[in-house]
């Protein structure tokens, strides 16, 4: 709510944040004491339901919300922060977060979602569909009805038979 509705100074203050790329918050959260890392990923993502009921006990944890209130994308981070830091952490695909370093693109932390980010996120269409077909992930994003329209019909061809 904070970033839906920013005053002017608020916009100064965030073009300037952007531009001259300063981290306005650490790279830490405190959780009942103990001192988190935080993490972050693609938002969309698969969980176990064991996984969706941890998140759950964290839904209205304050020190978490006071961290996550004001930031950028908090989906990409919330969730992998609580997963990271948790013993959940070493049940994922990986063991465990992957190291910053190898991630250079949001792309790279693709799973079962394909999607492409040159400058902006592509939106796929019906040219696209034998990739798309040949492509091991469950999902692909972005689409939309009037670009995707041809390409959704396909699809659905193909699955309904």
């Amino acid at each position: 709510m904070i970033l839906d509705r920013p005053t002017v100074l608020t916009r100064i203050r965030n073009k300037i944040v952007y531009k001259a790329d300063i981290k306005t918050k650490p790279a830490k959260a405190a959780v009942d004491g103990a001192e988190w890392n935080i993490y972050w990923g693609c938002a969309q993502f698969a969980i176990t339901h064991a996984c969706a009921t941890l998140f759950m006990t964290y839904r209205n944890h304050s020190q978490l919300s006071a961290h996550f209130q004001d930031l950028f994308a908090p989906d990409e981070t919330y969730f992998h922060t609580i997963l990271y830091n948790c013993a959940f952490s070493a049940r994922t695909a990986k063991g465990g977060a992957e190291p910053a370093d190898g991630i250079s693109n949001l792309t790279d932390l693709t799973n079962l979602t394909y999607f492409e980010y040159p400058k902006a996120v592509k939106i796929f269409e019906l040219a696209d569909y034998d990739q798309l077909r040949n492509l091991p992930h469950l999902y692909a994003r972005k689409m939309t009805t009037d670009r995707s329209g041809s390409l959704l019909d396909r699809i659905d061809e193909d699955t309904t038979g």
